[in-house]
This record gives structure tokens, C-alpha cells and sequence, in this order.
């Protein structure tokens, strides 16, 4: 174990890259075997997850902590992550550099039902709601026609419930039928829940603001992307994401949270209304992502700002993005293409575009190739299984099974 590390990164592979672009040495806190072969990566450190313990996370984290040289950069990338660091900042910031909000803003952002009360009161653009606690067992309306998107109050522990087979991050439903099968799957999991307008468009109209403030609520920098693909289609997790220049979703992003007196990172996301053009606030993330790796081969690298602002050595003005770049999530976005082109969503130009242009991708990379080596070589040893003995079947088989589960991120990056 090193003890000076300039950063500890709870997160995934992609983070992980933006934070190594940097020139950051990590100690690496993942529990995808794939992200700690990263070249990224100069040392592992073994925490229980949040969802599972945030007392005991917490605690683990400050033990490392007190152990080290240096105090280095904390980085988080789930809510659950994220509501560990926040309810034990004071303890945590002795060992840990980071920068967030108060408390309350925090837990507002996180459930929903609590971030619709503060855009009411703020009087932010938000698609009309109702909420639906799992304790109330009567029949739920929706009244506003359909479609309508349910979706959790709050995503610690989503996807690990697995509602269905393939995640989503929210429902979309089309009937009172199809509203009542999903409102007792949402009760079988204990999970309450909002029903939501849904804000007419594909998935290319939802818009990502990306900014990390200083402690007077200035911009140190940002940039501004937007979904090019999601799998499942209109309500899973990004497979093809894009850098864009769109000045309205820059200076709605900015101004809200300048509003705010926001402090930190932050992932805003907004949608276009294909019939009005105008733009609705969906949620708020004040969490690194995946995104981020994106953002720091374009010319904006969050995690490596917040590093330099929080060590002292930050200053100029916001750097530029150059729009244009591409992130794919290889298997993930061949379901999502073929799923649009079925549905006569995509034309093979447009297809081709986002393949053929500048990318980077969520497994493969060429300065970082273990990763995607032993990716391969668990794909491999499973296509021989069959023919292998009992136990070493068994261990590949657990192998492959944990690195496809994390090849979507869903559990450190919540399915950005």
C-alpha cells in the first residue's frame, strides 16, 4: 500500500482514467477486479460498500485515511457513495480533501420527493409529479395521461433490486394496466416511488450540464453533453454518449446552481420537449461519474480541477470543451443500435457517425489495455468452461459473472 497517494477514487473504470489523465497517483476502491488493473490504478483498498454499511464504510475510510502520508483527493461516484461522505464529512474531511454542499442539500438532491419540494419552492422547470408511498396499498392514478414514468424516490440500492430482469433507470408506461403492473412490482421490492410527466423525445434530447464550483459558487469550469443512446431505449442506462455546445442548457445549469449557492461537483440533467423546445429539469447529481472521463479527453477535466483547486493551485479562467467526442459502451450500445433500428429510430448514418468519429470507450482504451485484456480472457475462459474441471469452471464462471455485471457500471456510476 502506498502512502502518499494524491487520490482516493471509489468508483469505476472511467473515473478512475479521468482521475489518471491527471497525473494523480489513486489508491482505488472498486469492487470490479477489471477497473484495478487499470495502470491507473497504484494501490487497492478493500471497504465495505455504503449500501451494504455506511457506518462501517465510513470508519474503514477514515482507518485509511489516518494511515497515509498525505491528504489526498476524495472521489465518490454512486449515491450511496455520496451520502456516506456527506453524513460523515466532518470526520472524513481530516483526512480527505473534498468540497460539497450543506448536508440538507445534499439529502434534497438525493431523494426525490424532497427535490421536488425544493424545485417547487425554487421554481425550477420541472416535468409535473405525484408521489406514491409504498405504504399506501390503494389503486394509483396517474392523471395527467399517458405516458407517464415511474421511477424511484431514491437510487441507493436500485439496480441491485433488480425490479426486472434488464435495469432501468425509470419506467415509461402507456396505459392504467401497464401503470398497475409496475406499481405492485415497484411495492413487491419495498420501493417507494414518483410517477412522473414524461417530457416528449427520444433519448437524444436529454442534455447533461457538468460543472464543478468553488466555494462562492463560481464556475470553475464545466462542459455540456447529451445522450445519444440508452439501453433499454428511452429509459435505461447511457450507452452512447456525446460532447455538444448548447448554450441555453449551459446557462439554465449555471444559473440554477449559482442560485443555489451550490458547491462541488455536479451533473444536471434536462430535456428537450420535441413539441415545445422548451427545457425541463430532470435531477440533480452531486457525484463524479462516468461522464467525466468524456469531459477530461475533450479538454475539461473535473476531477483533475477539483484536485488543483482544493491542493491551492487553481486559477485562470474556465478552460474550453471541444465538442464532437463520443463515449461508447461497446456490447451494451450494439443492444441499444439494434433495438433503435428495429424500432426505424436510427438510421446506419447517424449509426456510423458516433462509431467512425472520435470516441473512447468504457472497457477499451489503448494506453490502458489490461482492463480490456482481462475482459477478454474472462470471455474466453467462459466459452471453454464446459470443458474444464468442476471447481476451476465454477471460479471462471464467478469471474465472468462479476466483470459483466460491472460492464455497464451500473453500481458505481448508477447507470449515468
Amino acid at each position: 500500500m502506498i502512502t502518499d497517494p494524491d487520490a482516493v477514487v471509489i468508483g469505476d473504470l472511467n473515473l478512475l482514467r479521468a482521475v489518471g489523465q491527471a497525473g494523480l497517483r489513486s489508491i482505488v476502491v472498486s469492487m470490479s477486479r477489471r477497473t484495478v488493473r487499470s495502470r491507473y490504478c497504484a494501490a487497492t483498498f478493500e471497504m465495505t460498500p455504503p449500501l451494504a454499511d455506511m457506518e462501517r464504510s465510513a470508519a474503514e475510510l477514515c482507518a485509511l485515511g489516518s494511515s497515509l502520508r498525505t491528504k489526498p483527493t476524495l472521489y465518490y461516484s454512486n449515491d450511496a457513495q455520496l451520502l456516506m461522505v456527506s453524513r460523515h464529512r466532518e470526520a472524513l474531511s481530516r483526512h480527505f480533501r473534498f468540497l460539497m454542499p450543506e448536508a440538507q442539500l445534499i439529502e434534497d438532491m438525493v431523494d426525490k420527493s424532497r427535490f421536488q419540494e425544493l424545485a417547487a419552492r425554487r421554481g425550477f422547470p420541472m416535468p409535473r409529479s405525484l408521489m406514491a408511498p409504498v405504504s399506501d396499498s390503494g389503486r394509483v392514478e396517474w392523471p395527467g395521461g399517458f405516458p407517464c414514468v415511474v421511477k424511484p424516490i431514491t437510487r441507493v440500492g436500485w439496480f441491485e433490486a433488480k425490479v426486472e430482469e434488464v435495469p432501468h433507470k425509470v419506467f415509461k408506461v402507456e396505459s392504467q394496466e401497464e401503470l398497475n403492473r409496475k406499481v405492485e412490482a415497484m411495492r413487491a421490492h419495498g420501493r417507494d416511488f414518483i410517477l412522473q410527466e414524461f417530457i416528449s423525445g427520444e433519448d437524444d434530447q436529454i442534455y447533461s450540464f457538468h460543472g464543478y464550483f468553488d466555494r462562492s459558487s463560481e464556475p470553475l469550469a464545466w462542459f455540456v453533453g447529451r445522450k445519444v443512446r440508452t439501453y433499454p431505449l428511452d429509459t435505461g442506462r447511457s450507452t452512447c454518449l456525446e460532447l455538444v455546445r448548447e448554450p441555453e442548457v449551459a446557462e439554465l445549469g449555471l444559473s440554477t446552481l449559482r442560485g443555489l449557492g451550490f458547491q462541488g461537483v455536479m451533473k444536471a440533467d434536462f430535456k428537450r420537449d420535441a413539441r415545445t423546445g422548451r427545457l425541463y429539469l430532470l435531477e440533480m447529481n452531486p457525484r463524479f461519474n462516468l461522464w467525466h472521463y468524456l469531459g477530461a479527453v475533450s479538454g475539461v477535466n473535473l476531477p483533475e480541477v477539483a484536485h488543483r483547486y482544493l491542493a491551492g493551485s487553481w486559477s485562470g479562467p474556465p478552460p474550453e470543451y471541444r465538442p464532437g467526442r463520443y463515449w461508447i459502451s461497446g456490447p451494451m450500445d450494439l443492444k441499444a443500435t439494434w433495438s433503435a433500428l428495429q424500432r426505424g429510430r436510427l438510421s446506419t448514418g447517424k449509426w456510423l457517425r458516433s462509431y467512425l468519429g472520435r470516441k473512447v470507450c468504457n472497457v477499451f482504451a489503448w494506453r490502458d489495455p489490461k482492463p480490456f485484456l482481462f475482459a477478454v480472457r474472462a470471455l474466453f475462459s467462459a466459452a471453454i468452461g464446459p470443458a474444464l474441471p468442476g471447481k476451476r469452471k465454477s471460479r471462471k464462471a464467478a469471474d465472468l459473472t462479476k466483470e459483466t455485471a460491472s460492464s455497464a457500471d451500473a453500481v458505481d456510476s448508477e447507470g449515468n
